[in-house]
């Protein structure tokens, strides 16, 4: 390590905007030492370096340019696997100024949901930690004074100016919260429930001999959910690395109970949003505990998030043009629309060049209800469209997609079309429940 660095390092220490610039300067410095010092410095300094890196990325320099690109890309997806801390300092606040609040401090979509609350007034909370907390503790703790009700997934109630993925805050109507929840960074992992069942077959088949025959199955069922500020898929099989019931039996699936249960390839997978749900295959004990002593595992996930400023193409004229950001281009092949039905298609041709910077195009391409994460269209007045992308083919360099367009609460012609690139890293979510009353 250079002293040259360990006084890059002291610089990052204050924490300003001034001396991330200095650093993006010194990516073109004469000396190699200098550039890999202003570079280390920029990543220690991570989110703060941030806005001057994104500055520089049409430096003429194109060294500058190539560090830039990769400083943004390493900065960017270790955030993607870092906790949103929340500072709380609520003391007798209107429960809506404290949701807005929250919900500005995040960058998250938060609202609360006006069809599913209680009549009259809402209440006034009091919400204060000395240090800031992790989003998903910070809501819990919301949801308990507030007496609410979380529900994760797109904004989509009445009034709701975004269709965008958030977290919708409904009446609890005294029902308990989460009984089994395991947190780690930015996810949460959620038992929903046991399944267990037995079934005796009097007329099985000729090669088991004419004997009655018994089959069973028992699956835990999870839902691995990420802030709402990510997107998130399977990159892969859960792992069971532990699962043990209170009389110290195992309870990890054997071979054959592998092979009659569902089968998880290893594959990557988008879901519709910040969430997926899995089932995960147990064995079933002749004399059972009364308890799940300890469940516990790893779900391997692909981790997703907008990059901030999309490119943007107007719609009016935009037939047959195409729009550029950097590396990435979109043409517009054709916009349909159609008399008797509110209902626009438009075709696109996305060529996606280096712009995400993660790997073949054709993979994110291949989940539909992904795309639809990149997507926005809205009419002259901001007001949003539902989308359902659905691409025609993947070639090398180039991917046409469909885009089937409802229009949502009000909205007119489409006007703007806005596609964001992803910033995309992987990452293992543990898990772990105790004590869970066996079926």
């Amino acid at each position: 390590m250079s002293w040259a660095w360990l006084a890059l390092v002291t610089l990052v220490g204050a924490g300003q905007e001034t001396d991330a610039q200095a650093l993006v300067q010194q990516l073109g410095a004469g000396r190699y030492a200098q550039r890999e010092d202003a570079a280390k410095a920029l990543e220690v300094q991570g989110r703060l370096a941030l806005s001057a890196l994104r500055q520089a990325r049409e430096s003429r320099d194109p060294e500058v340019r190539a560090r830039v690109a990769a400083l943004v890309e390493r900065i960017e997806s270790s955030l993607l696997v870092r906790p949103t801390l929340v500072r709380l300092d609520y003391r007798d606040h209107p429960l809506a100024e404290v949701v807005k609040d929250l919900a500005d401090q995040t960058g998250m979509k938060l609202a609360l949901a006006p069809d599913g609350l209680r009549r009259g007034p809402l209440p006034r909370i009091t919400l204060q930690e000395p240090e800031p907390v992790p989003f998903w503790q910070a809501l819990d703790q919301l949801c308990v004074v507030g007496r609410l009700r979380p529900s994760l997934g797109p904004l989509i109630f009445t009034g709701a100016s975004e269709l965008a993925a958030g977290v919708a805050l409904t009446d609890n109507s005294g029902r308990a919260g989460p009984a089994f929840v395991s947190d780690h960074g930015p996810f949460r992992v959620r038992l929903q429930r046991l399944h267990y069942e037995r079934d005796l077959d009097f007329d099985p088949p000729d090669d088991q001999g004419g004997a009655a025959a018994a089959t069973e199955q028992f699956q835990a069922q999870i839902q691995v959910m990420a802030e709402p500020r990510l997107l998130v898929g399977l990159a892969g099989a859960l792992r069971m690395t532990e699962a043990v019931d209170d009389l110290g039996q195992s309870l990890l699936p054997t071979i054959e109970t592998l092979e009659s249960g569902v089968e998880i390839k290893d594959f990557i997978e988008f879901s519709p949003g910040p969430m997926v749900q899995l089932p995960v295959a147990l064995s079933y004990p002749d004399r059972p505990g009364r308890l799940i002593r300890r469940l516990r595992g790893v779900v391997p996930l692909v981790v997703a998030a907008r990059q901030p400023d999309p490119l943007i193409a107007p719609l009016a004229g935009a037939l047959g043009k195409t729009f550029r950001q950097g590396n990435l281009a979109l043409t517009v092949e054709s916009i349909r629309t159609d008399p008797n039905d509110p209902q626009v298609t438009i075709d696109l041709i996305l060529h996606p060049g280096s712009a995400d910077g993660a790997g073949p195009f054709g993979e994110e391409a291949a989940a539909p209800a992904f795309l639809e994460h990149q997507f926005e269209v809205s009419d002259a007045r901001g007001r949003p469209y539902l989308l359902f992308p659905q691409e025609r083919s993947i070639q090398a360099g180039e991917v046409r997609i469909t885009l089937i367009l409802s229009p949502g609460d009000g909205a007119t012609a489409p006007a703007q079309l806005r596609y964001y690139s992803l910033t995309r890293t992987r990452t293992e979510v543990p898990f772990t429940f105790n004590d869970v009353r066996m079926p």
